[in-house]
């Protein structure tokens, strides 16, 4: 069996019979069935570099790679997964609301994409937090809470 030892930062996203975990600066994304949940079993491992958080919606997979930015990762064949595109801004956490990313990025706040064409992702919008380091994201309603080294800072989303 499989191991798994999941905290906040590692157990990210379940879709159907599987759990895509991420969590440790060296190991990526990992696909987990847990379609027995007494007997856990590897499927996959996607190198992303320093896989910080994943959410996943149909065959794709959104990873936050810390210094490599936004990961778009093809999970539709795990016997063969593949990367579509990358950012170029770092991103700590991010949370997918509709065709867009929100993602966070340690120094620079809020950090917003486009993914209707999953294989282009479109940076659209930024916005600095109010405080500094920020590494946690969540989405609720129009709202978007960024954690941060001082505190959490509330946003408006339009």
């Amino acid at each position: 069996g499989v191991e798994v030892f999941a905290d906040k930062e590692a157990f990210d996203t379940l879709d159907g019979h599987y759990a895509y975990l991420t969590g440790s600066f060296y190991m990526g994304l990992i696909i987990v069935d847990i379609s027995e949940l007494s007997e856990p079993t590897f499927v996959a491992e996607y190198q992303t570099g320093h896989g910080l958080g994943a959410q996943v919606r149909g065959d794709t997979a959104y990873v936050a790679d810390q210094n490599g930015g936004l990961e778009v990762v093809d999970v539709g064949n795990l016997g063969g997964i593949t990367s579509w595109a990358n950012s170029t801004a770092a991103m700590y956490d991010l949370n997918l609301g509709g065709n867009y990313v929100f993602g966070v990025d340690y120094n620079n706040g809020l950090q917003v994409y486009n993914v209707s064409l999953r294989e282009f992702p479109g940076h659209v919008a930024s916005a600095a937090a109010t405080g500094s380091q920020v590494l946690a994201i969540r989405l609720m309603g129009r709202h978007a809470y960024l954690a941060d080294g001082t505190g959490v800072s509330v946003m408006l989303l339009q």
